[in-house]
């Protein structure tokens, strides 16, 4: 770990053209995304909380928040205030994750990872309350990148 800079000269860049941040709210800038990311992984015990999370007793009206807090790490003093490596400061502390950031995880990716874990251990009781969780989250935001036709398929906006 930490010796990622050894091997970066045999690395491709991504082109600046394949970068879209227009429209992008600087809370959602990728840097601030990998910093979770970087946290959730030192952290080390995100795997463990998201399975508490799914044993613990929620009601479907704290879906959303309780899933935020078994998501939640230490505020960190950089990232809490910049939304990216070069940005000023903010003028006051943001979180690396919002609830709107945690129902797209949940719904992409926790949920459904939850409920192949439990498929795969053959544990039914797991499966069944990732599909009750997963039916009962409120509804997510309108995401203005993606606009749904009527044949179903999606495009950029």
């Amino acid at each position: 770990m930490g010796h990622w800079w050894r091997q970066a000269d045999g690395l491709e860049p991504v082109p600046k053209q394949a970068w879209k941040f227009a429209g992008l709210r600087p809370a959602n800038h990728p840097a601030r995304r990998l910093a979770l990311a970087a946290q959730w992984a030192a952290d080390g015990s995100v795997t463990q909380r998201l399975e508490q999370w799914l044993l613990a007793k929620i009601a479907s009206d704290d879906l959303e928040d309780s899933l935020a807090r078994a998501l939640e790490v230490q505020p960190n003093e950089f990232w809490s205030r910049h939304w990216t490596f070069r940005s000023k400061p903010a003028k006051s502390n943001q979180p690396l994750l919002g609830s709107s950031r945690a129902t797209d995880l949940a719904i992409n990716v926790i949920l459904p990872w939850l409920w192949i874990r439990a498929a795969a251990g053959r544990n039914e009781i797991l499966q069944a309350e990732a599909e009750r969780r997963y039916l009962a989250w409120p509804p997510a935001q309108d995401n203005s990148v993606l606009n749904w036709r009527a044949n179903g398929s999606s495009v950029a906006a």
